[in-house]
């Protein structure tokens, strides 16, 4: 474990000043910073507004995240209190949500490692002065909200922020390089190249865990699957219905955003249900039907989604 100078009293000695406003303040930037949260925010803007920009949002805060899954395992620091075994005591959370984050590592804070692309990037993407404000504001408070409720050191926020402005500096230095060579690539490689790289970091991270399968989340295999599913889902909404999200009525907008949400959610909670998979099991299979199943949860948002609300007539 890592020997932080700031440690378990600095957050002892934020905890002596919560408040029930900021507790609930800062509960609600955390839920923003959670993957359901960026999950939303990309799918309004991919449905209501602007394509391009949600797609690289949705790679870039995917990518973050990956990477933060890896350093965590590589770091092993478990989280604040955990092995004193006073986490109930100290976390401002739910009995339900501190039982699973304690099962997890600390080090860097992944909310603050992907505000700072995510919402950085939008910072340098709008030039209003209010916009901007308000995007660094959800930097810092996503990343506060974390030692505020005690599920993360101080120095766990500081390492996530600096991580995350390196991954947000290379993005704005390279994506466009990028992006003009893989606009080159057929479906083929795209789908060759995108499975090569997810099985690279999945045996990277195996090999982290000493070759032991039942050590490795399945979240890391799932977020590997749904990056894919976002990759190949892109090229074929565009080459097949390049649909325009920016229909006049907000009405028609909602609507879309609500059955992308549907749609994306749909597989991970049905197949999640098929009674012949034991999903406790955290074997070789079901890493594989994990990896399938956030594929097939990313196309249905990034492709059935368009398909969909062009045969609904839900573009105008």
């Amino acid at each position: 474990m890592p020997d932080f100078p700031l440690g378990l009293d600095a957050l002892k000695a934020i905890a002596e000043y919560r408040t029930e406003f900021w507790t609930l303040i800062l509960h609600t930037f955390t839920l923003i910073g959670d993957k359901e949260g960026y999950i939303l925010i990309i799918v309004g803007i991919y449905m209501m507004y602007d394509k391009k920009l949600a797609l690289r949002l949705a790679v870039i805060v995917l990518s973050t995240t990956i990477i933060n899954q890896i350093l965590k395992m590589i770091i092993a620091n478990p989280r604040p209190f955990v092995l004193e075994g006073t986490y109930l005591k100290h976390w401002e959370v739910s009995h339900s949500y501190a039982e699973v984050t304690a099962m997890e590592f600390s080090t860097p804070s992944g909310h603050a490692m992907a505000s700072v692309p995510f919402f950085g990037y939008l910072h340098h993407t709008y030039h209003n002065l209010h916009f901007r404000i308000i995007a660094l504001a959800f930097i810092l408070l996503i990343g506060f909200s974390r030692p505020y409720l005690g599920v993360h050191y101080l120095e766990d926020i500081i390492l996530g922020w600096g991580f995350g402005g390196l991954i947000l500096a290379i993005v704005l230095k390279y994506e466009e390089e990028v992006c003009q060579h893989w606009n080159k690539l057929s479906l083929f490689q795209i789908s060759l190249t995108s499975i090569g790289v997810s099985l690279l970091f999945w045996l990277t991270t195996l090999l982290i865990k000493d070759a032991n399968i039942t050590n490795l989340p399945r979240a890391f295999t799932g977020s590997l699957g749904f990056i894919f599913g976002i990759l190949i889902g892109t090229r074929l909404e565009k080459t097949t219905l390049d649909f325009d999200p920016k229909s006049k009525s907000i009405v028609i907008k909602l609507i879309r955003t609500l059955l992308t949400m549907a749609l994306i959610v749909a597989p991970i909670v049905l197949l999640k249900k098929l009674p012949f998979i034991d999903w406790t099991d955290n074997s070789y299979t079901n890493h594989l039907l994990q990896y399938i199943r956030y594929t097939i949860s990313a196309l249905s948002g990034i492709y059935i989604a368009p398909w969909l609300s062009i045969k609904l007539k839900l573009l105008s």
